[in-house]
């Protein structure tokens, strides 16, 4: 298996600190999972998935070197099984990104490595 990571965020928009993160990351693939995806149109979630996907496939067209894909990651509104609801979504993965202190602590309570 290739080692992959994760970074999941709401990118409403994606911007020079999401493209930092992606920036250090240290494994051959990264799912980026687009979190609160079926909210759109919204004060804290103005845009729709297809909105946000395309606003980070062009922040990382111009020289980002690490194989991504894109996924939606719907709220659950239940954190305890939100590590594992994330893990149904997106394809195997053994580290996570992420510069946000509850998402971190999701993962590492599951054994995930989190930088």
């Amino acid at each position: 298996m290739k080692k992959a990571s994760v970074f999941i965020g709401r990118f409403q928009p994606f911007h020079l600190g999401h493209r930092f993160v992606l920036d250090h990351c240290r494994t051959e693939t990264v799912y980026i999972g687009v979190g609160s995806s079926q909210y759109h149109h919204t004060f804290d979630n103005p845009f729709t998935f297809e909105e946000r996907k395309k606003m980070i496939e062009l922040g990382l067209a111009d020289d980002f070197g690490t194989k991504y894909d894109i996924y939606p990651v719907p709220d659950i509104h239940d954190p305890p099984r939100w590590v594992n609801y994330v893990s149904m979504i997106i394809p195997p993965f053994s580290e996570v990104l992420t510069n946000n202190d509850f998402i971190r602590e999701l993962f590492e309570e599951k054994g995930y490595i989190v930088y």
